[in-house]
């Protein structure tokens, strides 16, 4: 941090530095930890800089000192209070949702998330609020979000976790939850994005986790598709997908078709495709429209079960980029790292549990969209 004022001293030819006392907030002063800048000609600009501060809210004065150590009166910063900070040092954070990413309807869904910074004093304590900032699950609506899932207190892992909500009376859908830490006077805000699948029942197929893929990092993904009720002659199918690769893409749309063979399946659909845009809400950034009505296709596996599963899933996006920063998130079906894929008939009365990974991830999604 670096303080900057022009000093003068009544003595001609005296040189004068500058003499600054940092307290946080709370803490008189008491003329002591004072720091001094380098000796400059009377009339010019002198600095200070003081490093390692710790996070927090401070208040600061200053005084002229010259070559033979007479000082002038303190000058306090600002006309503020002494208990209203003049600055504040904020702690860089991050905000990881390991929680449940798919479920089928009717399962208790467990949110948990892990909030980690440099300084322990942005780790324990902290509030963490979990919701589906789109939709309100318990209504038919589109778009009529946000819904509050609860709020946790982070322990001193970081770790903030609710109690197992029941999804009985939720509709069946991909959701986008959100785990969102709010600014403090020490810590920066941040917050994480995934889906959560809530799955029918019935014959469909539906799936929720991350992967990683080369040039695009973390993705996130939850789907759903099933067989609409009475077209068993003529099979009609009805389901939804949100993709989010964070920091690059985003998809929410709509799923119309589905086929399965064995372990493997794949469903299309189209939907609105949006980018991240990091210049945007003064720097936090922010989605933008890329475009609307865009055709896509999910391939995915369910093999195996427990430690031993090779879940996976792709995604091919029919986009021709139009100035946007990013690859596409394109690819073959990529082995999961938390989560699952489950492909169900109807006669999968009893699914077996989603797995989770070595993160604490159970493998139950990011992100919503609903198409009731």
């Amino acid at each position: 941090m670096k303080f900057t004022g022009t000093l003068a001293d009544p003595v001609e030819g005296d040189q004068v530095k500058l003499e600054v006392e940092l307290d946080p907030v709370g803490t008189a002063f008491a003329g002591d930890g004072l720091q001094a800048g380098a000796l400059v000609d009377s009339g010019s600009a002198a600095s200070v800089t003081i490093s390692a501060l710790t996070p927090g809210p401070y208040h600061w004065r200053a005084r002229t000192v010259d070559d033979e150590g007479a000082t002038s009166a303190w000058v306090a910063f600002g006309d503020n209070p002494e208990s209203i900070a003049d600055f504040e040092i904020h702690a860089v954070t991050s905000l990881l949702y390991t929680g449940d990413q798919l479920v089928r309807h009717g399962e208790d869904v467990t949110a948990r998330a892990v909030l980690s910074s440099d300084w322990a004093g942005c780790v324990a304590g902290q509030q963490v609020v979990f919701s589906l900032p789109d939709d309100n699950p318990t209504t038919v609506a589109i778009d009529d979000g946000p819904y509050l899932l609860g709020t946790d207190e982070t322990n001193g892992s970081g770790l903030a976790a609710l109690a197992a909500i029941d999804t009985s009376g939720w509709e069946p859908g991909v959701y986008t939850v959100r785990a969102r830490f709010a600014e403090t006077s020490a810590c920066e805000p941040s917050f994480d994005d995934a889906t959560l699948t809530v799955a029918p029942t019935g014959d469909s197929a539906s799936g929720g986790g991350f992967y990683t893929l080369p040039g695009n990092g973390r993705v996130n993904f939850g789907f759903t598709v099933s067989m609409v009720p009475g077209t068993e002659a003529d099979p009609q199918y009805k389901g939804q997908l949100l993709l989010i690769n964070n920091g690059k893409w985003r998809l929410k749309g709509v799923l119309d078709d589905y086929v399965a063979l064995d372990t493997s399946g794949a469903a299309s659909g189209t939907g609105n495709l949006y980018w991240w845009d990091a210049t945007l809400d003064g720097g936090l950034g922010d989605w933008v429209l890329a475009d609307t009505g865009v055709p896509f296709t999910i391939s995915f596996d369910d093999i195996g079960r427990g430690k031993n599963a090779e879940d996976a899933f792709g995604i091919h996006i029919d986009h021709v980029l139009d100035g946007e920063p990013h690859p596409l998130p394109n690819s073959d079906p990529q082995l999961l790292k938390g989560g699952n894929v489950a492909i169900h008939e109807d006669s999968d009365s009893t699914p077996p549990p989603p797995e989770g990974d070595d993160t604490g991830n159970n493998g139950k999604g990011h992100g919503k969209n609903k198409d009731k």
